[in-house]
C-alpha cells in the first residue's frame, strides 16, 4: 500500500492521539468514568492505526520465493490483533462501569466541558471513519476497513456517552455515567464480531463474495469458444484476489490456439476484477475427471 501523499492510517493515528490525550485531560477535570473510558479507546485507536500502518506496508510487498502468494495475510493478522484489542477495551470499560455502579457515593461529573469534548470527538471520528472507509474500499484493504469500523463505532458510542454524562451532570444521578459506559461496551460487540468474522474468512481462504463470483460468471458466459468450465477456486489475501479455474476447449484446436484463448480469458477476468491474480487451465472438452 503505497499511496501518494500522507497515508490515511498516519493521519488517523495522529488525530486519535490528540483526541485521546484531550479526553483524558477532560476525564481528570470532570471526574467522568465514561470520558476516561472513551479516552483509553481513542489512545488504543492511535496504537492500532500506527501498527496497522507498518503491517499494511509489509503486506503490500510483492511476492517472493518464500511467499509466492504475497504477504497479504499479514493484513488479516493485523485485523485479528485489532479485534483482540477491542475485546480487551470492552472488558476494561465494563469492569470500570460495574465498579462505579458499586460505588454510588462519588461526586457527579462536571458535564459541560465533557459534553463539548465528546461532540468534537464524535465529529472527528465520523470524518476519520469516512476517510478510512473510502481508502479501504478503493484498495480492498481489510486493515483500512477495520480501522474505519472502529472509528465509526467510536462516533456511535459517543451518543451513549453524551446521554450518560449529560444526565449525570444535570440530575446528579452519578450512576448514569457508569450506565453509559456499559452502553459503550455493548456497542463494541457488533463491531468486534463483524471484524472477527472478516478476519477468519480471509485466514481460512473463504471464497470471494457473491458479487465477484457473479462477475466471473458473466465474463465466462460472454467468452466465445468455451464448451464449459469447472474447478473454479477463488480466495483473497490482503488486497489481492486469486482466481483459478479449468475451461473446456474443443480438442481439435491447436495448442497455440488453446493458449491464445486462455490468455484472452485471463486478460478479460483481470479487467473485470482489477488487480486479481488469474490462472486458467485448458482441458479438452468432455475429457476432464
Amino acid at each position: 500500500m503505497k499511496p501518494s501523499g500522507t497515508n490515511p492510517l498516519v493521519i488517523a493515528a495522529i488525530v486519535s492521539l490528540c483526541i485521546g490525550l484531550g479526553k483524558a485531560a477532560l476525564a481528570v477535570w470532570t471526574g467522568s468514568h465514561v470520558l476516561f473510558a472513551s479516552a483509553v479507546d481513542s489512545l488504543g485507536d492511535c496504537i492500532v492505526s500506527s501498527g496497522n500502518f507498518g503491517l499494511a506496508r509489509f503486506a503490500s510487498q510483492p511476492a517472493d520465493d518464500g511467499h509466492p502468494y504475497g504477504h497479504g495475510k499479514v493484513e488479516a493478522l493485523a485485523g485479528l490483533g485489532q479485534a483482540l484489542l477491542l475485546t480487551a477495551g470492552a472488558g476494561w470499560v465494563t469492569w470500570t462501569a460495574v465498579a462505579g455502579l458499586l460505588n454510588p457515593g462519588r461526586p457527579a461529573p462536571t458535564a459541560l466541558p465533557g459534553l463539548i469534548g465528546l461532540v468534537i470527538s464524535m465529529v472527528t471520528s465520523v470524518a476519520l471513519g469516512a476517510m478510512l472507509k473510502r481508502a479501504g474500499d478503493k484498495r480492498g484493504s481489510i486493515v483500512l476497513r477495520s480501522d474505519a469500523m472502529h472509528y465509526t463505532m467510536d462516533a456511535a458510542s459517543g451518543i451513549a456517552a453524551l446521554c450518560g454524562l449529560g444526565i449525570a451532570g444535570l440530575t446528579g444521578w452519578v450512576q448514569a455515567d457508569d450506565v453509559a459506559s456499559l452502553c459503550v461496551a455493548a456497542l463494541m460487540v457488533p463491531a468486534i464480531v463483524g471484524l472477527a468474522r472478516a478476519v477468519i474468512d480471509e485466514l481460512v481462504d473463504r471464497s470471494l463474495p457473491a458479487e465477484d463470483l457473479a462477475t466471473i460468471d458473466t465474463v465466462l458466459r460472454a467468452t466465445p469458444g468455451l464448451d464449459g468450465w469447472h474447478a473454479l477456486r477463488t480466495r483473497r489475501s490482503g488486497q489481492r484476489r486469486f482466481v483459478e479455474l479449468h475451461v473446456e476447449l474443443d480438442g481439435a484446436i491447436t495448442l497455440a490456439e488453446g493458449h491464445r484463448r486462455t490468455d484472452e480469458l485471463e486478460a478479460a477476468l483481470r479487467a473485470a476484477l482489477p488487480g486479481a491474480d488469474v490462472l486458467v487451465h485448458a482441458d479438452v472438452a468432455n475429457d476432464h475427471p
